[in-house]
């Protein structure tokens, strides 16, 4: 039997913004933790609700890495990548 990994509930996490436009490190982590705390089974991360258009690279790096460190492999993850900028 194979397990799927993407199994119940989803939730697609925002991207938190400082008032100066910068991404919001401390917010995003708590997301991450509200939501696994109360039994996500898994994160969709810079997916359209994620503002991944509008990030540059290395923003969008910032975000992944900071959701997989807050993460610390309690769920699973899904990461988009696409956008219109690079």
């Amino acid at each position: 039997m194979t397990l799927n990994k993407f199994e119940g509930t989803g939730i697609a996490i925002i991207t938190p913004f400082l008032d100066n436009g910068d991404v919001d490190f401390d917010s995003l982590r708590n997301l991450v933790d509200f939501q696994i705390t109360n039994g996500v089974n898994y994160l969709v991360v810079l997916g359209t609700t994620g503002e991944a258009a509008t990030l540059s690279k290395e923003e969008k790096l910032a975000v992944i890495s900071s959701v997989i460190e807050t993460n610390n492999n309690r769920v699973p993850l899904v990461v988009g990548f696409g956008g219109n900028k690079y």
